[in-house]
């Protein structure tokens, strides 16, 4: 199912191989705490069997943001009875994604899927016991945050940041947010000069990956600004005007780059 990767003895991601996917277990002495529970039901019945080799309770699970693929694993934990956390937004983040993904069904979710948050929080919320703090940071979507480990001093941003491996490239992907947010987003964890960052997707990277992201937004917010409101599909700017990539090392590029666009236009 999972890449394996061990950043310290008490911080562990496991990477799903559908799409670089990442779940992140922390141990303390007393118990466990999990970052994100994947998608795909064997992938993330294969993370708690992980959880439960260790022979420790699962106390929480912190989702970076409501959108499938980091919140449906939710369900498998239900033995461990764990507080689950998320912003207070998290609802609206979900019922986007199920609306425009699938906009022909009636607008219920399957609560199935779901195991609702114990604790929804506003701005900050601390889990001294894991050394934790946790703040509202929208950007990739509304209910998106940034969790900062003090004790390891490492930083995870959920989708507002995205890497990849094998030296494949990815970009910021606003379409479910705002780009002006993420963009800030970016910015303010930059300022803080992060030695280690754990993206949604993909490997660990510091902050030359933060300020290409930077770059390739400012990039298109001041592109797309000087084109005027009836301006067709083919004068938008293209890729390659925002971040310089070579052909055949993204990682889901042209279609972010696209969706990207729709946002810039769907906000006109």
């Amino acid at each position: 199912m999972y890449n394996i990767i061990e950043i310290t003895p008490n911080v562990t991601i496991l990477q799903a191989k559908n799409s670089f996917l990442n779940s992140t277990v922390i141990e303390n002495k007393d118990g466990l705490l999990v970052i994100d529970t994947l998608l795909l039901p064997k992938d993330s019945k294969e993370l708690y069997q992980f959880c439960l080799a260790k022979k420790k309770p699962v106390k929480y699970l912190i989702n970076t943001h409501w959108h499938s693929d980091h919140c449906y694993g939710n369900r498998f934990f239900d033995a461990e009875k764990p507080i689950i956390i998320a912003h207070e937004k998290y609802w609206n983040t979900i019922e986007s994604e199920k609306n425009v993904i699938a906009p022909h069904r009636p607008n219920i979710i399957n609560k199935k899927l779901l195991r609702l948050p114990s604790i929804s929080f506003s701005k900050k919320l601390k889990i001294p016991e894991f050394d934790l703090i946790i703040q509202y940071a929208p950007g990739h979507s509304m209910d998106s945050t940034r969790i900062y480990s003090t004790k390891e001093d490492l930083y995870w941003t959920g989708d507002n940041l995205l890497n990849s491996n094998d030296d494949k490239i990815a970009i910021p992907y606003f379409y479910w947010g705002h780009p002006q947010e993420h963009l800030t987003e970016l910015k303010n964890l930059s300022e803080n000069n992060p030695s280690k960052i754990i993206p949604g997707h993909g490997l660990p990277c510091g902050k030359e990956k933060l300020e290409r992201d930077i770059i390739y937004i400012q990039n298109l917010l001041l592109k797309y600004s000087k084109l005027g409101s009836q301006c067709k599909m083919d004068q938008l700017p293209s890729l390659e005007e925002c971040y310089p990539v070579r052909k055949g090392e993204e990682f889901w590029v042209e279609k972010m780059h696209e969706l990207n666009l729709q946002k810039l236009q769907k906000m006109r």
